[in-house]
């Protein structure tokens, strides 16, 4: 199989906003994914104890240095002021999250963050928290101390965001609790952890009867998992 064919088979399989995995679409009254929907992933986006996955775990069609290939082929098709990341930036986007989950497979941490950097340097909206959203995630979950702290301090700035946006009680919202509350866990700041823990349940609660409903069970459910696995 060509690599443009297995690019292709590969990029299509992929959301603009996908992280590690992803939550199922959204209900269609929602506002448009790309430019307000976190990327919220229900498998160890959100794990306390998330472990770096060793290079044959997964057999992945495409090493991240083959997808970079390809990108530089796509930036050298456009001259200056016009470039790659402004001209289709869904597919940019779509080939560095690429990199990104396949650089995480196969354990090279320092790729996957240079991912996630080049996204957040490169958003096609500046006002569009998404990739910093990812960033801080990925810091939160699989950084040294001094990254869990970068990331936390990246995470309030999207909350309150999301807060104008959709509103702390939507799934996106109790995505950055959990992140908040696993950064604060890690750096021996349980009270902090404890509350945000609290005010993540209660805005799982909130949910009923909103445009986020659908969410309700899955985010009660995943949180309890998730917050079993912070206390161990």
């Amino acid at each position: 199989m060509s690599l443009t064919l297995t690019l292709h088979l590969w990029l299509t399989k992929l959301s603009p906003q996908c992280n590690f995995a992803t939550r199922p679409a959204p209900p269609t009254h929602l506002p448009s994914p790309g430019k307000l929907a976190f990327p919220t992933p229900h498998s160890g986006t959100r794990s306390p104890s998330a472990k770096r996955p060793q290079a044959n775990q997964r057999k992945w069609p495409l090493s991240s240095t083959s997808l970079q290939e390809k990108i530089k082929h796509e930036e050298a098709r456009y001259t200056l002021p016009d470039n790659f990341h402004n001209a289709d930036h869904t597919l940019y986007r779509r080939f560095w999250l690429a990199v990104a989950s396949v650089s995480v497979a196969l354990g090279q941490m320092d790729k996957a963050e240079a991912a996630y950097r080049t996204l957040v340097t490169n958003r096609e909206d500046k006002n569009d928290l998404v990739p910093v959203f990812s960033l801080s995630g990925f810091l939160i979950h699989y950084g040294t101390t001094s990254k869990v702290q970068e990331g936390l301090g990246l995470t309030g700035s999207c909350l309150e965001w999301l807060d104008k946006k959709l509103g702390r009680a939507s799934p996106q919202g109790i995505e950055v609790m959990g992140n908040i509350a696993e950064a604060e866990w890690k750096m021996g700041r349980r009270e902090e952890a404890e509350g945000m823990i609290k005010e993540a349940h209660e805005c799982i609660d909130e949910l009923e009867g909103t445009k986020f409903a659908v969410y309700e069970d899955d985010e009660r459910e995943f949180t309890q998992e998730w917050e079993k696995g912070l206390r161990e």
